[in-house]
């Protein structure tokens, strides 16, 4: 028995009938198959498989209130982030007539170089994000598989950049450098230390925003996840026994024995009376074909 002699198109809905004929059904569907037997009532088998695709991407779903929210919280990161820039160029101006590498203002360094960077991904991730959602027919941004990964960048980013503003900015301002105070020092530090404790907070609200939308990207992909995974079940009376051999002697009819017809009976050998000549001869019965 042949694929579509057992599954014709016309047990599956009509919205899958034409998709199905397009990928010449069953032989162009490489997809998974599983049939489950229920081995209660040994009358029903269900089918299920994924539905083909058409060639076109699958449209992702749609929440209006997380685009919106999602919206804004890029919208809230790219304001944060032009003001860790501009913290950061002043903090840069402020130290530069200072600056001595490898001393008093090295730590500086590293705290922009982290924040900056992370800061500057962010920006980078939220004009795409407005672009795309600007300029696509469907008004979607990037893929949430791709904002996962982004956004999972840029808070780790941001992690670093907090521990490091932390900690090199509650290291090493003393009044008492080499034994000896000094004025010139202790103004610098001082005000530099105001601009680290700036920087240190926009760098935990830039962490806190991304990630917001990092959990957001990844419900949101779960979600895109499951809306392409669409099955179809069909129930198909299947009786589900021992093999039998159909037509030809293959294996490809399944039943219990009461639904295939009985052989012959054996014949039933049965005594009749004697005939002229003194002696019995065998008798089938009804059944038989000997008389």
């Amino acid at each position: 028995m042949s694929w579509q002699a057992a599954f014709p198109l016309s047990l599956f809905p009509v919205q899958c009938q034409d998709r199905l004929r397009r990928q010449h059904w069953p032989w162009g569907l490489f997809l998974r198959a599983r049939t489950e037997t229920n081995l209660k009532n040994n009358t029903i088998a269900a089918i299920h498989f994924e539905q083909p695709s058409d060639g076109v991407g699958p449209e992702r779903p749609f929440y209006p209130r997380w685009h919106k929210a999602k919206l804004a919280l890029l919208l809230l990161s790219l304001l944060v982030s032009a003001v860790i820039f501009g913290v950061g160029i002043a903090l840069g101006v402020h130290n530069a007539p200072y600056y001595r590498p490898g001393y008093d203002t090295a730590p500086v360094d590293y705290e922009l170089g982290i924040s900056g960077t992370a800061a500057g991904l962010a920006v980078v991730v939220t004009v795409i994000e407005f672009l795309k959602t600007m300029f696509s027919s469907r008004r979607q941004g990037m893929h949430p598989g791709a904002l996962v990964a982004f956004h999972l960048i840029i808070w780790l980013m941001a992690v670093v950049a907090v521990v490091m503003t932390a900690l090199f900015g509650a290291y090493s301002y003393s009044d008492d450098w080499y034994g000896y105070p000094r004025a010139d020092e202790l103004v610098l530090f001082s005000q530099t230390q105001v601009y680290e404790q700036v920087l240190l907070g926009f760098d935990c609200a830039l962490l806190l925003i991304h990630f917001i939308l990092f959990i957001g990207a990844c419900v949101e992909t779960n979600r895109v996840e499951r809306a392409n995974k669409k099955v179809v079940v069909v129930r198909v009376p299947v009786p589900v026994g021992a093999q039998y051999p159909g037509p030809g002697g293959q294996y490809a009819v399944y039943g219990p024995p009461s639904a295939y017809p009985a052989p012959f009976p054996p014949a039933q050998m049965a005594q009749v009376p004697a005939a002229a000549g003194g002696q019995t001869g065998p008798c089938c019965s009804s059944a038989g074909s000997l008389h």
